[in-house]
């Protein structure tokens, strides 16, 4: 189970153990065993160890199989020999990308207490460090992607000679930063005798990697881009597998010496690119280049270099079921009965996982020379059909606002129309007022009958409103004079601006009105 990555911990065992006794009626129910009973299990068992696991994906758990890892060999080794690249370590290139913070991890120190404290800096933005070499074992320059829009030489200050950068967004790399440094930056630095000779770079599948226009630049310049297999890149990939793990572990170590030895105890992204590229020298040096493209099987070119330890995560994914059949007659204490629905359990993995696959552009170009014509088609073809979908849906978004937000135009028609037919059919009421007289409309009318407009201006909008293109509530009152059923606009028409719960209020056509 440790071995599948589904290991159990000590607490795990022993309470599996007790209930395994109990099984085998060896044990009682309410005498459990306890951790000495462990000790002297590990003794009995000393090949047994008690060990932190290093966290893995599911996706790489099961992406890390036999039958991808041969494929892809397979694969490497036709492109290998179909551009003559068996005795030319110098071009043979893998390039990826390495995010660092101003935040780093303190390293193991010399205290005399059991807890003590390390100061560090505190999290900002990401910086990307996008990393190259050759099975020869020569590094390019670092190439820095700040988090920002414009660059400021002062990012650069202090860094390796040779080392570049630019801005992005969000401080990640994206397909216009890695073709811009491919253009400007790996052209500079990369060793070949002429353009006539082939460059196999060996890249990840991420989509800044994967995209017409750095297809159309790599065929341009001669350069052969070769994709790993999805989710394996901790296995195939050489600056993973030998480089970028030494990188962090410098970097920690340099920001720990920094923080102490200056006055500031702050490390801010004016510091990240020296620091960075103190680091990235050290850790992409030769022997370390040579040793990641041996172990990865890159160059020379041997899929025996790969352990097929790495293989077994994915066992429960692709492997065919091997739980024995439990039938009633086999006997109650036999111990396959106790462990069948744990080996269940795993194998129902690979029918779940089997389920949920998904369509992506990866399924045709993991592990494989995406500048081969037929993949490059392939890529082209779906670079169009992604195209044509996007532009569908923001054509159905444009119609969708506009239907939900008709212009000035729509709208005065709507509202006219409305005026319209409320006047052919005289069916026009107003609200009864509340206790202040007082009613509201923004409604307006050319013509209206004489029961509906002001009687002092003998309009149904006020003529200072003629012009406006707001929404403003008209306030109205109803004269309290007997037999007097007029309306005035207030404010407008009197003098009155507001008339009070319980007031009387009378039109300017009576003289009481100012009594």
């Amino acid at each position: 189970m440790a071995a599948l990555g589904y290991g159990y911990t000590i607490s795990e065992v022993v309470a599996s153990a007790t209930n395994y006794a109990v099984f085998l009626g060896k044990r009682p129910n309410d005498k459990p065993l306890s951790v000495k009973w462990f000790k002297g299990f590990q003794q009995r068992w000393p090949e047994l160890r008690v060990v932190r696991p290093r966290a893995l994906s599911n996706y790489r758990a099961e992406a890390t199989s036999e039958a991808n890892v041969h494929e892809y060999f397979n694969n490497l080794m036709s492109v290998v020999e179909k551009h003559d690249l068996h005795n030319k370590p110098e071009c043979v290139y893998n390039i990826d990308e390495k995010g660092i913070q101003t935040e780093h991890t303190p390293p193991f120190i010399i205290s005399g207490t059991l807890k003590a404290p390390a100061v560090t800096s505190s999290r900002s933005c990401v910086t990307t460090i996008i990393g190259c070499g050759n099975a020869l074992g020569t590094q390019l320059p670092p190439f820095f992607v700040f988090k920002g829009k414009r660059l400021n030489a002062d990012l650069l200050q202090g860094s390796t000679q040779g080392s570049s950068g630019c801005m992005s967004d969000s401080g990640w790399s994206n397909s216009a930063v890695f073709l811009h440094y491919m253009d400007t930056h790996f052209l500079r630095y990369v060793q070949r005798v002429d353009k006539s000779q082939p460059i196999l770079v060996l890249l990840d599948g991420h989509k800044s990697h994967i995209n017409v226009p750095v297809l159309d630049w790599a065929k341009k310049n001669n350069i052969i881009l070769f994709i790993l297999p999805a989710h394996t890149s901790h296995v195939l990939q050489p600056l993973d597998v030998g480089c970028f793990g030494p990188l962090q572990k410098i970097y920690n170590s340099m920001c720990h010496r920094f923080i102490r030895e200056n006055p500031s105890t702050k490390i801010t992204r004016y510091n990240v690119a020296p620091l960075g590229s103190a680091a990235y020298v050290a850790a992409l040096s030769v022997e370390n280049l040579r040793s990641a493209f041996k172990k990865s099987g890159v160059f020379p070119v041997d899929e025996s270099a790969v352990s097929k330890e790495h293989f077994t995560t994915s066992l429960p994914y692709v492997a065919e079921p091997s739980v024995p059949e439990i039938n009633k007659n086999m006997h109650e204490r036999n111990p396959d009965v106790f462990f069948y629905e744990a080996e269940v359990v795993i194998n129902k993995k690979k029918e779940f996982n089997n389920a949920k696959k998904k369509n992506n552009i990866l399924e045709f170009t993991s592990g494989k020379e995406i500048t081969d014509p037929i993949i490059e088609q392939k890529l082209r073809e779906r670079a169009e059909t992604t195209n044509e979908q996007k532009n569908k849906q923001q054509t159905e978004q444009s119609n969708k606002h506009s239907k939900l937000m008709p212009t000035k135009e729509t709208a005065s028609q709507t509202r006219n129309k409305q005026l319209k037919k409320k006047q052919s059919t005289k069916q026009h009421t107003y609200p009864e007022p509340g206790p202040s007289h007082l009613n509201t409309d923004v409604e307006s009318s050319e013509d209206e009958d004489d029961d509906e407009t002001c009687c002092v201006c003998s309009l149904f909008q006020p003529k200072e409103l003629a012009n406006c293109v707001s929404l403003i509530f008209v306030k109205w009152a109803k004269c309290d004079f007997d037999n007097c059923s007029h309306w005035v606009h207030l404010q407008f028409c009197t003098a009155t601006n507001v008339v009070r719960r319980n007031d009387p209020f009378y039109c300017p056509c009576h003289n009481i009105a100012e009594e």
